[in-house]
């Protein structure tokens, strides 16, 4: 036995110099070429670096931070274009957490791949177009449209050209971001591709296939372990979003109107009104329940990890996720110590419904757990009663007192009113800001954003293009019953839709997509989302 596992093991060492591109027999994939593992070295640094630069960059809303954050994008998407290449050119298979053989389901969640892949393309060409086909544009001099007579009204068109332009620039941006991380995530590392070892030939028996297991690195990995790439990643967003809300908390405690006790911004210069690097605390808690249930998620998934580890006591303190929780703690105070009445609406919404998920996982567990649940909940609640109770109290009083919605009912009124007449086509992703002065009435103040990101993608897109951004959701969601990919333990699955619901809910009531942060981790989180699946799915 032992001569037959040094064969095999000198076998892979073997195959693994020769750069075939092909499985050897036992299993294991060949080495990875050394340009395909610089592309994926570069994707996740610019990836992390993407994450941190993105909230602490004063919520990356001025146009410089903007287009670091795409010309970052565009570069995971060259990036992804060269492995591309790489693949044809050398005939290389990367070793990835999807099944090799798909059966029907499987097959199912590859024809759902591809058709958000061409729902990507199709919104994207749907932006050229419209600004392509522009239909006016304002007059600075005059402050009237001025019409272009060459315009195919059957087709998608602008009301303001250049800002679509953007726009369109803004989407391939994220576009690229979101399928060079996909790409990226589901490759196996070095490590993990030692734990590959399907051989239908039958050439090496399953104890040699078990014994090269057990003497490869990692050999203490346990069943349903969380593959290295995602680990890392949800380690960079918990860790840095757990500092952005630490910073925040300790500038609303200092009392600077000063965004990172360094800028002041222009428009809402109060500290009440701010909240850490964000100038409008609505947006800070927008980004900080998004981060949230990825973090306890996380945590959940590190303390199954700990119990079934072979070998490893059980004490405190004995993995990781022990640091993961008071993290979480912070992450789901902040938003309602923000006072955004919104936000620490959808943050209590989201606690009472996360708790729900984690008992339901730990029925079986012992009542230790059940409890440390219930503390860690309790711990929340007293955080912030201590740090923001009052203030907030006094928000939801008003919140009940203004039948205005902070001035949000009259811009609502005239957005309808823009979407009556624009049903079809929209005027043009990044026009509401140019088309709304001519509905305002007189004595209203100008807008740039609807307060309500669904009513105002159907006015920039239309009905048709806002059908195309309700099926990616829709797609995105449909993971769920997915058969093919990362395998997780249900609670975390449930945590994300919990992240990304809870966004998409405000977003009826707020602008979070107009902020380019807050639309940048909600698309990771899409594709952490689009990269997993429940671990029994069929």
């Amino acid at each position: 036995m032992v001569s037959i596992q040094c064969a095999a093991a000198m076998a892979t060492r073997g195959q693994e110099r020769t750069g075939v591109s092909s499985r050897s027999q036992s299993g294991v994939y060949e080495r990875t070429p050394t340009a395909y593992k610089i592309c994926d070295h570069i994707t996740e640094c610019i990836l992390y670096f993407s994450i941190v630069f993105a909230p602490w960059a004063f919520g990356t809303t001025k146009a410089p931070e903007i287009w670091i954050l795409d010309a970052a994008g565009y570069l995971l998407g060259a990036l992804l274009v060269t492995k591309w290449i790489l693949r044809w050119r050398l005939g290389y298979a990367p070793a990835r957490w999807l099944d090799p053989h798909p059966g029907t389901h499987a097959a199912a969640a590859q024809k759902a791949t591809w058709l958000l892949a061409f729902l990507t393309v199709v919104i994207l060409l749907y932006c050229v177009l419209g600004a392509l086909n522009a239909r006016a544009l304002v007059d600075s001099s005059t402050g009237r449209f001025v019409y272009n007579p060459h315009t195919i009204l059957w087709l998608p068109h602008s009301y303001d050209y250049p800002a679509t332009w953007q726009y369109a620039a803004h989407y391939l941006a994220f576009a690229c971001t979101f399928w060079a991380v996909r790409d990226w995530l589901l490759g196996r590392t070095s490590r993990e591709r030692r734990f590959v070892l399907t051989d239908p030939a039958g050439a090496v028996s399953q104890s040699v296939r078990e014994s090269i297991k057990a003497s490869s690195e990692g050999s203490s990995r346990v069943p349903g372990e969380l593959p290295d790439r995602l680990r890392r990643l949800l380690w960079v967003i918990c860790i840095n979003s757990s500092l952005l809300a630490l910073e925040s908390i300790l500038q609303r405690l200092s009392g600077t109107g000063k965004l990172l006790w360094l800028l002041e911004p222009i428009w809402n210069k109060t500290e009440e009104s701010q909240f850490g690097p964000y100038a409008y605390r609505s947006n800070a808690a927008q980004y900080l329940n998004l981060a949230w249930p990825l973090c306890l998620g996380f945590w959940s998934m590190l303390l199954r990890e700990n119990r079934l580890r072979v070998g490893l006591r059980s004490r405190v303190g004995g993995s990781a996720h022990v640091i993961l929780l008071p993290c979480a703690v912070l992450l789901m105070a902040a938003p309602m110590i923000s006072t955004s009445r919104g936000g620490a609406l959808i943050a209590v919404a989201g606690i009472l419904t996360a708790v729900g998920i984690l008992l339901a996982a730990n029925l079986r567990s012992s009542r230790w757990v059940r409890i440390g649940i219930m503390v860690w909940f309790l711990a929340v609640i007293g955080l912030v009663g201590f740090l923001g109770w009052e203030r907030l109290q006094k928000r939801l009083y008003q919140m009940f007192e203004d039948d205005s919605m902070s001035g949000r009912t009259e811009i609502y009124e005239n957005s309808r009113r823009i979407l009556a007449d624009h049903q079809v086509f929209g005027v043009g992703p990044g026009a509401f800001a140019a088309v709304y002065k001519f509905y305002r009435k007189p004595g209203q103040t100008w807008e740039a954003w609807v307060h309500d990101d669904w009513l105002e993608f159907a006015i920039t897109f239309g009905f048709v293009g806002f059908s195309f951004l309700v099926l990616v959701v829709l797609l995105i969601a449909s993971r769920w019953f997915g058969s093919d990919g990362i395998h997780v333990p249900w609670e975390f699955m449930a945590l994300c839709y919990v992240s990304l619901a809870g966004c998409l809910l405000h977003a009826k009531f707020d602008f979070p997509f107009q902020v380019h942060s807050i639309v940048h981790l909600f698309a990771v989180t899409s594709v952490i989302v689009f990269c997993i699946r429940r671990q029994g799915a069929p």
